[in-house]
């Protein structure tokens, strides 16, 4: 089953399509799935059989998304398709930052995340929003292992 991102979701319908497959056909996309990944040829061939017979070659950079979104699908059940060139506004934006709309109006003031104000709007592009989210991302990691390390040395050295 295919459908759009909703509104309430936190996403525009244009930028997101998610798709459930049933249960029943897990073992067949878990089948597929080895079955490119074990497979050693050099390219794939697709066919679609209806009134005429249409076979095509699968690029290697589609394969490899292709054997990505088999993976989500064999594993989960479920994937997400994002256009990450779509422009998002401040909602969206904070959303998937999980911030406020004030933070981030505070963070895009500073020039952390590339964005185009018009009038009272502001326009972010969806890769730029991720991207920052994966810095703000490795920051805490890092922090938050630069804590655990402060705190054994301080337990070393009794202090």
């Amino acid at each position: 089953m295919s459908s759009m991102v909703e509104k309430g979701s936190g996403m525009s319908e244009e930028i997101a399509l998610h798709h459930r497959i049933p249960d029943d056909e897990r073992p067949a996309v878990e089948a597929l799935r080895l079955a490119l990944r074990q497979g050693t040829a050099s390219s794939v061939r697709l066919t679609i059989s209806d009134d005429s017979t249409q076979s095509f070659v699968v690029p290697p950079s589609t394969m490899a998304v292709l054997s990505e979104l088999l993976d989500l699908l064999a594993t989960t059940g479920q994937a997400t398709v994002i256009d990450e060139d779509r422009e998002i506004g401040l909602d969206e934006a904070a959303h998937l930052l999980s911030m406020s709309r004030a933070m981030l109006a505070h963070r895009l003031a500073r020039g952390d995340v590339p964005h185009v104000r018009t009038d009272e709007a502001y326009r972010l592009r969806l890769s730029d929003v991720l991207a920052f989210r994966e810095i703000e991302t490795a920051q805490r990691r890092a922090l938050a292992e630069l804590g655990v390390l402060t705190d054994e040395a301080m337990r070393r050295d009794g202090g």
